[in-house]
Order: structure tokens, then C-alpha cells, then sequence
């Protein structure tokens, strides 16, 4: 289903109900006739409020084109494809997915467009199947302290939905829901896991019913919810593109203009950008004033902005007078932007209530000291006149993340020395997973790699290398291990699944719980962003072939609830044979640690070299 046109949505809804009202009302409760007869009438209506509420909710969108008014959804949709193994799965049609299985999670990168398809699946499932969607928004979760079935309820709660929570949960009972959990990767860091386990609690125990979970890549999420299939969102190809853009109600001119060099060579030059759904849509707002595209995401950003500050709607010739502009000058107004974006990432915070922003754009003027503008005035700028925030219900949220990320790199690259090392430590200390499904390194990295290298990944890694150092190679590899692992184990009840053919390869670490330095994370970052530039360091084959059990089993301490072999890694250094062994299931992670310092020397002498021919051609000492 790509187009909506002809279709009468209350009608579909309201038959959607009465199909499905019988088998959610069975086992509520003991009722008379009388009395079971209300509350079925009750549920019924409950439902239709929400499917009403919702189709309006999620039927329709601003997007960063849209930014004044609601479109519907599909006047800018264009049917996008998932990706597992070698299989493509068509997403026209809920249908083609759900009958994958009943547990799904897509991924995707920033800006591919996760949550609009998701507002596709809710209309598809309304439409073509016989289930109930439920719209989850699990950035929810960060506001307060809420299950993961309360943040379910409060979903529909908040769309008119009145039926008691616990009719509610005994429904779930009747497999007839479609449940869309919508941004894994927005919900803070501490909260992922025990969010994990209330997944695989809540999809075991109503298993009848679908689950579609929606995310960036996350290590987390990949390796702890193993009942589901894992697609991937296909990124834009060149007709998909040509359509989009064909679709949005935008200048003639500049579309016509913008739509023959997409189908000239334009697309096969910045593939990157036209397959990504958002950085097209930024192509093209920014194709009148920048003709030429940049090579990198951040100028683009940048570009983004500049367009957005200087006028107010592209779809016609209007602009809005910004309140602060007598108070505040463009790079006064970046810098407040920067901090507050910062200041917002940093405490993982996505979406706002009206103090919330308030006290961010309050501590961002004493952070900048830029103090002579009117807090509320800033407010209504970043909301009505750039619309770079957007408020939904009682919540502010960025138009899209990435622009919090493109701010928070820039305040952060304008920082001291010192500060830049802090925060970018902290960043891996408290947010780890963020460098697998977030922008803010990434962007740091493109915008002042030099920088980058010199401020904070040469003295980081100079931490690891101290931090870990011992009297000899094999105590210096076990202590790297201990940063991040308690223990190694045998575990058994793997074996079978994908990946864990033979028992050799059971063998894995388990992380530490408090304390933990978050080093070899990080390393592995650093190699994904450097194994290409410097190819000649040697790097882990993907089966590294030991795959010996014996001496665990001949040392460690068998659960007999579960049959896992633990072995705790303190006793290690006293045995010379166990400590061979776990260094050499250990062989992956020494060879990035190996990579990391062998890339610390590469790095700390061509530094040395740029600063002494700097020193040199301007006769200064550094």
C-alpha cells in the first residue's frame, strides 16, 4: 500500500474493531450478562477511539520540508525494501513482513527513514491485516521511570484510549496485536538493558502476537533479543529516489532543476547522500543557494541550517521576522544552539517538556555567557521560525536527530583542550553504545580529524596503553581483559544456534558489571574508522580456530542449573596453563589492542612530524 486515496480509514477502523472485539474481551473477567456486555461495548469503543486518534497521529507528518503543516504520510512516502541474508522484503504490504515471524527488528542508519515506515506499518496493518497496531514511541521510557507495558498503555492512553490497564494487559492474551516498538537507539544507555529484558519477558509471555522493533545498530540489542529476525533497511536506489522527490509538493523550478541532475549523474556521484531519505530532502532545500553538493555530511549540515535560519518556509516565498534577531547576532544564535544540543545529547535526552528546554537553553547561556535574549523568544525561534524543534503534544523533539548530533560535534570541537578530552571521555564512559548508533564521533572525527588525533585519540590511547601496561606481553594482554570481562565460561546451551556449530564454540566473556572501562569498545571504533587508512596493521581473522574446552573444564565452576563452566578471571595469573588458554581464546581482542598501539606509534610520529615542520616554517616552539 503506497497510496491512502480512496480509502475509507473510520470505516476500515471501525470493522477492524468489531472483527477483533470478541477474542480481546474473552477471559477478562466473571461478568454477568449485563455487565460483559458493557465492558465489550466499553473495549470496543476504546479501540476505535485510539485507531481513530492515531490513523490522525501517525496518517500524518511535518517533516524538515513540511516544517509549518501536517502532510499526509503518504504524499512524501515511497516504499523502501529490508535486507536479511539474501533475502529482499518488500514493505508495501505489512503482510510481507510479518509472516518472517513474529518477532521482527529492523535496522537502520540516521535519517533511512526507521520511524516514517514505521507510520507505514501502522496504516498498512489497519488496512491489510486483521491485527490491531499499537505505536510505540520507546523514547517514552526516558522520561520517567515506567515497564516497558506501562510505556504500551500510556501509548494508547494518550490517544483517547479508555479502558483499564489491567483489561488491557489480559488482552494481550488474545494474539491480536500488532506491536510497533519505534526507536530502540533513542532510549538512554542506562536503561537499554533492563528495556532488553522487558522485551524478551513481554514477547515470551504474549507470544501470539507481532512485535516490530526499530533501531540503529546496537551490539546490545543484536546479541540480546536472539528470538527475533534481523532485517536491514535498504538504503534508497536511484528510481526510489527520483520518486521521492517527484512526490514533494515543493518550487517547480527548483524541483524540475533538481530532479534532471538527479537523473543525469547526480545520484551515482553522491550515492551516499541521495539513498539516505532525510539527506535528500536536504539536498534538495538547500539545491537553490548551495548548487554544489559537499563532499561531507557536516557541511551539508551546516549548509541544512543556514537555509533553514534564513527562511522560513521553502514550499513558498514567506519568512518570519526571528525574535531574538535584534538580540542575538547568527554565530550568537549557533553557539546557544550548540550548547543546548550538547548540554541535551550528553544527558541522552531526545525530546523535551517546556522546563526541560527552558533549563537547557538557560544553562547553554551561562555555558556561552551570551546572557542578552529572552529565553522564551529563543524558544518560539528554534520551534516557529527555523522549525528546527517541533512540538508534539506536550513534548518538544529536534526534526531529526542527526541535527542534535551535527550541534553537539560542533560545540564540542569548540571547546579547550582540556574540556574536548573530558567530554568525548565521558561520552565513551557513559555512552558506549553511542558510537555504534550515533553521529556525535563520527561527525567530530570528519569536521577535525587532525584534531581529533591530537587532542583525544593519541592521549586516550596512551591511557589504555598505561592503564594495562605490565612486566611482560601475556600480563599486559590479561589486564587489557580485565577493563571489560569478569569472567570467561563454557556455555553449552548455545550450541545450535547461528554461529555455534561445535562446542569450541561456546566459549565467550562475560562483562563486568560496575567499573568497567570501556576500552575495548572504543578500540574497535577506532579500528572501524582507521583499518582503511592504515591497511598494513594487522587485523583479527573472523575464526581465529582455538577452540579448546578442556582446560576449562578441567578448572572452572560448573552451575548445574544451567551447565555453563565459569572460570573467574582473579585466579588466572596464578595458573600458567589456564592463563595460556584464556589469552588464547583471548586472541581476537589482543589483536585490537595490538592494532590500537601500533596505531598509537604511527599517530604520535606523524603529529611529531607535522608540529616540527609547523615549529620550524614559523620559527615558534611546540
Amino acid at each position: 500500500m503506497s497510496e491512502e486515496s480512496g480509502i475509507n480509514i473510520n470505516k476500515i477502523v471501525v470493522e477492524l474493531v468489531q472483527k477483533n472485539v470478541d477474542k480481546l474481551t474473552v477471559g477478562l473477567g466473571k461478568f454477568g450478562a449485563d455487565q460483559f456486555k458493557k465492558l465489550k461495548l466499553k473495549t470496543g469503543i476504546a479501540f476505535e477511539s485510539y485507531l481513530s486518534a492515531a490513523t490522525k497521529k501517525y496518517g500524518y507528518s511535518k517533516t524538515i520540508l513540511y516544517r509549518d503543516r501536517n502532510v499526509a504520510l503518504y504524499d512524501f512516502y515511497i516504499d523502501m525494501d529490508l535486507k536479511c541474508g539474501k533475502e529482499i522484503v518488500n514493505t508495501n504490504n505489512i503482510n510481507n513482513l510479518i509472516e518472517q515471524n513474529n518477532f521482527v527488528t529492523v535496522y537502520g542508519s540516521g535519517g533511512i527513514g526507521k520511524s516514517t515506515l514505521f507510520k507505514h506499518f501502522f496504516m498498512s496493518t489497519i488496512i491489510n491485516t486483521n491485527f490491531i497496531p499499537i505505536f510505540v514511541e520507546l523514547k517514552m521510557i526516558n522520561d520517567e521511570e515506567i515497564t516497558l507495558l506501562d510505556c504500551i498503555y500510556q501509548s494508547l492512553s494518550n490517544l483517547k484510549f479508555d479502558l483499564e490497564m489491567n483489561y488491557f494487559e489480559q488482552s494481550l492474551n488474545s494474539g491480536r496485536y500488532l506491536i510497533l516498538l519505534d526507536g530502540f537507539d533513542e532510549v538512554v544507555d542506562t536503561k537499554r538493558e533492563k528495556l532488553i529484558k522487558e522485551i524478551i519477558n513481554l514477547t515470551d509471555r504474549y507470544d501470539e502476537n507481532h512485535y516490530i522493533l526499530s533501531s540503529r545498530r546496537s551490539n546490545a540489542l543484536y546479541n540480546g533479543w536472539n528470538k527475533s529476525i534481523n532485517f536491514d533497511l535498504i538504503p534508497l536506489d536511484k528510481t526510489k529516489a527520483i520518486a521521492l522527490i517527484n512526490k514533494l509538493d515543493y518550487d517547480t523550478e527548483i524541483k524540475v532543476k533538481f530532479l534532471e541532475e538527479l537523473k543525469n549523474n547526480l545520484f551515482e556521484k553522491h550515492s551516499s547522500f541521495c539513498s539516505n531519505p532525510l539527506l535528500l530532502n536536504l539536498m534538495l532545500l538547500t539545491y537553490k543557494d548551495f548548487a554544489e553538493i559537499p563532499e561531507k555530511v557536516h557541511i551539508f549540515y551546516d549548509n541544512a541550517f543556514n537555509v533553514l535560519y534564513s527562511q522560513h518556509d521553502a514550499t513558498k516565498a514567506f519568512k518570519r521576522k526571528h525574535k531574538t534577531s535584534e538580540d542575538l547576532a547568527y554565530d550568537q544564535f549557533v553557539k546557544i544552539l550548540n550548547a543546548l544540543s550538547a548540554l541535551s545529547y550528553m544527558d541522552s535526552t531526545v525530546r523535551f517538556d517546556l522546563p526541560t528546554l527552558t533549563r537547557y537553553v538557560n544553562n547553554a547561556k551561562k555555558i556561552t555567557k551570551i546572557e542578552s535574549f529572552d529565553t522564551n523568544n529563543f524558544i518560539t525561534d528554534i520551534v516557529e521560525s527555523i522549525c528546527l524543534l517541533y512540538l508534539d503534544g506536550l513534548k518538544y523533539n529536534f526534526q531529526h536527530r542527526s541535527f542534535q548530533e551535527f550541534f553537539a560535534a560542533n560545540f564540542i570541537l569548540n571547546q579547550s583542550d582540556k574540556k574536548l578530552f573530558a567530554i568525548l571521555s565521558k561520552l565513551i564512559d557513559t555512552r558506549h553504545d553511542s558510537l555504534n548508533t550515533d553521529n556525535v564521533l563520527n561527525l567530530v572525527i570528519e569536521m577535525e580529524r587532525e584534531k581529533f588525533e591530537k587532542i583525544f585519540l593519541i592521549p586516550k590511547l596512551k591511557e589504555i596503553k598505561n592503564h594495562v601496561q605490565d612486566s611482560s606481553p601475556e600480563l599486559t594482554y590479561y589486564n587489557y581483559m580485565k577493563t571489560s570481562f569478569s569472567s570467561y565460561q563454557l556455555d553449552p546451551s548455545v550450541l545450535g544456534n547461528e554461529g555455534f556449530e561445535e562446542i569450541g564454540d561456546c566459549v565467550s566473556f562475560r562483562y563486568i558489571k560496575k567499573n568497567r572501562k570501556y576500552y575495548n569498545e572504543f578500540i574497535r571504533y577506532i579500528i572501524e574508522k582507521y583499518k582503511d587508512i592504515y591497511p598494513t596493521i594487522e587485523l583479527p581473522a573472523p575464526n581465529l580456530g582455538y577452540k579448546r574446552i578442556d582446560i576449562i573444564e578441567k578448572y572452572g565452576e560448573l552451575n548445574n542449573e544451567n551447565g555453563e563452566v565459569n572460570i573467574n578471571l582473579d585466579i588466572i595469573p596464578q595458573n600458567k596453563e589456564l592463563m595460556e588458554d584464556f589469552l588464547k581464546h583471548s586472541k581476537m581482542y589482543i589483536m585490537f589492542y595490538n592494532f590500537a598501539m601500533h596505531l598509537l606509534e604511527i599517530l604520535e610520529e606523524k603529529h611529531s612530524e607535522t608540529d616540527s615542520i609547523l615549529g620550524e616554517l614559523f620559527g615558534i616552539d611546540i
